[in-house]
């Protein structure tokens, strides 16, 4: 019975002894494992370039004291369908366009993602956006808007078919629910004025811009870049307007129509735009 005792005792000693050789080589010699290995070395490649980074970019901006501002941006996500394509088909596409109107209480019906804007003047067809309504009493603003870059070109054409106690609105806003921004507005008789609006109270910056000859339809460029917006007339030598301060971002592109009723005689509108072409510069 001793012997038995002794003889177990023997086999676990050797066994323990085999386990902590074993626990030791891999202690000095760990098995690798080639793939979990490459895993922990993105991983630290990853927060290597994640957080050292911003910690010095901030580090040196706090040690330096030098003003770096630079003028806003914001990131732009052209649609997949290029806005003014959509009027080729008759559409004023829900999937492209914001719309806007000073009436808060807008129904706007929806038909195979195409906005029907018909009874508030609002219509396209044949690649023209038309805004045609008469009879307007009271003040109305409808108007369309599309998100576009920070730096753009705008190109498009306005044809004035009547407009009486009215105006078209083309220009450059900060919010598709608010018509804060800075606006190229045509007026009765080709005249047309630079007006800004701020929390909903209009200042005319530059006014009475007149095309003599009354060149109709006109054709428009918009150059967007940093703060900076110019416009262009087609075949004209200099610029109508330059360096139109925007400070805002995001942006977007502005098109409609405010009418009214003024000494007894209603608004009227009938205005196409075509040729819309909207380019990052």
């Amino acid at each position: 019975m001793n012997n038995m005792k002794v003889f177990l005792a023997t086999i676990i000693v050797a066994i323990l002894g085999l386990i902590g050789t074993i626990y030791t080589a891999n202690m000095g010699d760990p098995v690798r494992d080639p793939q979990f290995e490459a895993t922990l070395e993105v991983q630290k490649t990853q927060t290597a370039m994640i957080t050292p980074s911003s910690e010095v970019s901030l580090a040196s901006t706090e040690i330096s004291g030098e003003n770096t501002e630079s003028p806003p941006t914001s990131v732009w996500t052209p649609s997949a369908e290029f806005p003014g394509a959509d009027w080729e088909r008759g559409c004023v596409s829900s999937e492209i366009w914001d719309v806007y109107s000073s009436n808060f209480n807008l129904l706007m019906p929806i038909s195979g993602n195409c906005y029907q804007l018909i009874e508030y003047g609002i219509s396209a067809h044949q690649g023209n956006l038309a805004f045609v309504k008469n009879k307007i009493l009271n003040e109305e603003i409808y108007g369309v808007l599309v998100r576009i870059p920070d730096n753009a070109n705008i190109e498009f054409s306005l044809r004035v078919n009547e407009l009486n106690n009215g105006d078209i609105w083309m220009g450059v806003v900060e919010s598709p629910i608010s018509r804060a921004g800075k606006y190229l507005v045509a007026k009765k008789d080709s005249y047309f004025d630079i007006i800004e609006i701020q929390k909903n109270f209009p200042s005319t910056v530059h006014e009475n811009y007149h095309v003599q000859f009354h060149k109709n339809p006109y054709h428009f460029r918009f150059e967007i870049e940093g703060n900076q917006w110019n416009i262009w007339r087609e075949g004209t030598p200099q610029a109508m307007y330059t360096d139109i301060n925007i400070t805002f971002v995001p942006r977007y592109f502005f098109i409609g129509y405010r009418a009214y009723s003024a000494n007894g005689i209603s608004g009227t509108v009938d205005v196409r735009i075509s040729d819309l072409v909207i380019e990052e510069r």
